[in-house]
């Protein structure tokens, strides 16, 4: 997946033409995730899970059990 390009009319500084919004929809319906692909479809699932602050594979959970043993 690339970046999605978008025309807008505040930067273009006129009107934008019938073209210029077809491809604004036409970006955008090419670079949207589908719910269906569960992240299959991400460029780095990595980088999504900590953009999301998301815990991958319950490290925070594991990490929290060895510092319970190790304290006691």
């Amino acid at each position: 997946m690339t970046g999605t390009t978008i025309t807008l009319r505040a930067t273009k500084g006129a009107p934008l033409t019938n073209t210029e919004v077809d491809n604004n929809f036409t970006s955008l319906a090419n670079n949207k995730l589908e719910v269906g692909n569960n992240l299959s479809d991400l460029t780095s699932v990595s980088t999504a899970q900590a953009n999301l602050q998301v815990d991958p594979a319950g490290t925070a959970a594991s990490q929290a059990i060895a510092m319970a043993i190790a304290l006691g």
